[in-house]
């Protein structure tokens, strides 16, 4: 089902299995510019990763008894049937996580970010938590999420696991949607304001 989105007629719905490969490219790229892991720089390791998750979540909402069992859902954003963003998440209760998010190069800082993020907003449960990750090199999506009403709960710290590697753990941003009826209603007001300018340009056209 689509969900229409205000910024330039941006609509999110469910991936196809032709989507995986644009998700997955998109992270090694992301990867090599620090956004992700270094282990995501590699192809297959991705590919093992977020592959097959990426295939169940597809299954999961095509069959109906695949879905209580499935908590990790992947969403891409389309303007014009292209596919310009995706994103990677999973839920529970009260917990929504954003493990990953990504935008074809092309369109950044054009709102496919914010069309996925308010697409999450939109549809956690009230009483529930929004979770994201960010590294320290994502400060396009950390000031994005601060202006969406999001906290930081955790900063970003150097750890050394078991074999003496160093690794740098992301912060951790936080929305909750019990303390933010306020911010539900403005975004869901402002999203109706948008779409009915949208008609009316359609009709003056």
């Amino acid at each position: 089902m689509l969900r229409a989105c205000p910024d330039r007629d941006f609509q999110v719905e469910p991936g196809r299995p032709r989507d995986i490969f644009f998700f997955i490219s998109e992270v090694v790229s992301g990867a090599w510019r620090q956004h992700f892991g270094t282990q995501f720089c590699s192809l297959p390791m991705t590919e093992r990763q977020y592959g097959a998750r990426c295939a169940k979540a597809i299954l999961a909402h095509l069959l109906p008894s695949w879905r209580a069992a499935t908590t990790t859902h992947f969403v891409v954003v389309r303007h014009r049937r292209e596919v310009v963003g995706a994103a990677l998440y999973s839920t529970s209760a009260s917990l929504t996580s954003i493990e990953v998010v990504v935008v074809d190069e092309r369109w950044r800082r054009q709102g496919v970010g914010r069309a996925l993020v308010t697409y999450f907003q939109r549809h956690t449960p009230a009483g529930g938590s929004l979770e994201c990750y960010c590294t320290t090199k994502s400060q396009v999506m950390v000031r994005l999420l601060k202006q969406l009403g999001f906290v930081r709960t955790h900063k970003s710290v150097e750890c050394t696991i078991a074999n003496g590697q160093r690794i740098h753990a992301p912060e951790r941003w936080e929305w909750q949607a019990h303390y933010a009826p306020l911010a539900r209603m403005q975004l869901n007001a402002g999203i109706q304001d948008k779409q009915t300018k949208a008609q009316a340009s359609a009709h003056a056209a």
